[in-house]
């Protein structure tokens, strides 16, 4: 009997995020990012840096149908979909969550600057090119491993 073949490319991670509301994917690897996106020198080396959000209202619907019960729910369900996203696509990768986090380490605004999810608008707010305001980040990964 063999092993089926994992797709370790950001494209499969991509694909089973939309059916949880996230419409946006991005990997980069660590080392392409500079120290501005740090409040902190990162506890972890190598890999790639995986950012998943939303842009548009899917995510609100699917969430309004999947609401958690407790005291940060778009929070606790973004935490928790990526990840079952992640063991589904890569079981056997050593991650680290990021963000949602209470100490995360990572200053978002920034970071979603650096890879093109967003433009200062004239609010101040992050921007994005296709969504506008009706976009965010809500969840970054450390993955052991470069991304296809």
């Amino acid at each position: 009997m063999t092993t089926p073949k994992i797709d370790k490319s950001l494209e499969a991670i991509a694909r089973s995020s939309l059916a949880v509301g996230l419409n946006m994917a991005t990997a980069v690897p660590l080392e392409a990012l500079g120290q501005e996106i740090w409040l902190e020198t990162p506890s972890v080396h190598g890999g790639t840096i995986l950012l998943l959000g939303n842009g548009g209202q899917d995510f609100w619907q699917i969430l309004q149908k999947n609401w958690p019960v407790g005291e940060h729910p778009v929070d606790d369900y973004s935490a928790q979909v990526s990840e079952k996203v992640l063991v589904s696509c890569l079981p056997a990768v050593a991650r680290l969550q990021l963000f949602p986090d209470e100490n995360c380490p990572l200053i978002l605004q920034r970071l979603m600057t650096r890879v093109g999810w967003h433009s200062q608008s004239p609010l101040g707010m992050g921007m994005h090119a296709d969504y506008g305001l009706w976009s965010a980040c809500r969840a970054v990964w450390w993955l052991d491993i470069e991304l296809e």
